[in-house]
């Protein structure tokens, strides 16, 4: 079937370039056109976990866009941390890389909500160990 093929020259592609390891999304356009109705119907019974879509007609756009923000959502993490004044140094790394959400500065703490990467909320809460 031309479209398995399609399919399995895209995921030999994708393995070539190392984006096995990531999530992906599979995403079929053209929804609008004349006469796909069979042929979704097809498709869905093949690829059950696509997202159908009309970029032409911004035709179920938003449906993407929120898959999108979930998926990269499941690499980032939200933490609290709490900083002492003298530890300026700690305080000052663990903004780097991230987005600070929220920065609350008391007599003798700054408290942080950041969200990051894991790997790098990792790193952070590794350096307040020491």
């Amino acid at each position: 079937n031309e479209v398995n093929e399609h399919y399995n020259t895209i995921l030999d592609v994708l393995k070539d370039l190392g984006v096995k390891r990531h999530s992906y999304l599979i995403i079929l356009n053209k929804i609008d056109n004349e006469n796909v109705d069979k042929k979704i119907s097809y498709l869905k019974r093949i690829f059950p976990e696509a997202i159908f879509i009309s970029a032409l007609n911004k035709l179920m756009i938003d449906s993407l866009t929120e898959k999108i923000i979930e998926i990269m959502d499941e690499n980032f993490k939200v933490v609290d941390l709490c900083f002492k004044y003298q530890e300026s140094k700690k305080l000052a790394l663990a903004q780097e890389g991230v987005d600070v959400i929220e920065r609350i500065y008391n007599d003798d703490h700054v408290f942080l909500k950041i969200k990051g990467s894991r790997e790098r909320i990792s790193q952070i809460q590794s350096t307040m160990i020491e």
